[in-house]
């Protein structure tokens, strides 16, 4: 979430009620932000490299950077198809160092944000409490982060 873009931004992955993690910067652009929660949750996943994962996001630019253009930025040196350096690929580079990590599958999935999809209802909510709080507009809540198992989420 970006309240501007760039603006005060907040972040968020959720895998349940007892199983999230948010935070933000002062400015951010709401890219840099969708990119972080990805890397923050498969950082969080790191003692458990074995374990199918799925990222569900309402984010067709992450889903897109991960799955199709990656593979072309990498073949150019990080450098898009007009010569120009790849917008966030530091963020890029390290989710794509997390993912090589895992021993384990791991899906994308996209669904369409602001439509009551359960997870994706709750990691907005995280990521648009923290870019508030980083707009001087409340408290920062970062969350209780990885518990060690993932819950089973409602359909």
């Amino acid at each position: 979430a970006a309240k501007g873009n760039p603006g005060p931004s907040g972040w968020c992955w959720w895998a349940g009620p007892e199983c999230w993690a948010a935070g933000g910067w002062p400015t951010a652009t709401n890219n840099i932000a969708e990119l972080t929660a990805v890397g923050a949750a498969l950082a969080a996943l790191q003692g458990d490299l074995n374990t199918n994962v799925t990222i569900v996001t309402d984010s067709k630019y992450v889903i897109n950077s991960m799955t199709k253009y990656i593979h072309g930025w990498k073949r150019n040196g990080w450098r898009t198809t007009k010569g120009d350096n790849v917008a966030n690929s530091a963020y890029i580079k390290r989710i794509d160092e997390l993912i090589r990590a895992r021993n384990a599958t791991l899906n994308w999935e996209w669904v369409k944000g602001h439509t009551g999809v359960y997870g994706n209802t709750h990691a907005d909510a995280g990521a648009s409490q923290a870019a508030e709080a980083f707009a001087g507009r409340g408290t920062l809540r970062t969350g209780p982060g990885w518990t060690g198992t993932l819950p089973q989420l409602p359909s």
